[in-house]
């Protein structure tokens, strides 16, 4: 074999293993994508679950939306809550959700939303929840009738008897706020000292 052809051969091999490198590198990367993507829908669904079972979980929400963010995503989930509620209209969950997601992400349609959803499903309490922080925000005084009613719905609630607590404060109505800490700090012990600072305020 001459020198030429030695050469030639080399120069080949080099060639060959250079197309195996690029093609391992891309089969890995192939497999990393997917892998990814795998882990993204598992954990889309898990936080997903867990607000279907509670529609005003913070840490959930927060999770699913940093997660649908950082993959720039986000059009993706508002699409998913609303094509489902589309398809089941009486699901008062997926449509508390999708008024927390928007919300959340400053997008628009959940005024109109909330408004539509409220008086459909007048027995829904997270519903009648998310309505009285919204009102709330706005400083409309029919706030206090929807807190008070999403309590009479679930009354096992401490953050909305807190939450009323504080407005009865602000109402000066000391009793009535006594009262709502107390219950607060009944159903709920964890808070203790933060509901019994608020409940200072009221004596």
């Amino acid at each position: 074999m001459t020198r030429m052809e030695r050469a030639r051969n080399r120069s080949m091999s080099r060639l060959v293993q250079g197309i195996l490198c690029v093609g391992f590198l891309f089969a890995c990367a192939v497999s990393a994508q997917e892998g990814g993507e795998e882990q993204f829908l598992a954990t889309s669904l898990r936080e997903r679950t867990a607000l279907h079972y509670d529609p005003l979980l913070d840490s959930s929400l927060d999770a699913l939306v940093a997660l649908y963010r950082g993959a720039d995503r986000v059009d993706e989930l508002i699409g998913l809550y609303r094509s489902h509620v589309e398809q089941y209209p009486e699901d008062a969950g997926a449509k508390t959700v999708l008024i927390r997601i928007l919300r959340k992400v400053d997008r628009s349609g959940a005024e109109e939303l909330l408004a539509a959803s409220a008086p459909l499903h007048p027995d829904f309490a997270p519903l009648q929840y998310v309505l009285f922080r919204f009102l709330e925000e706005k400083g409309d005084p029919r706030a206090t009738e929807a807190l008070s009613r999403a309590i009479d719905l679930e009354p096992n609630n401490s953050e909305a008897y807190n939450n009323r607590g504080a407005i009865f404060v602000g109402k000066m109505n000391l009793e009535a706020a006594i009262i709502d800490y107390s219950k607060a700090i009944d159903l709920y012990p964890i808070y203790i000292s933060e509901f019994t600072t608020s409940r200072g305020s009221g004596y």
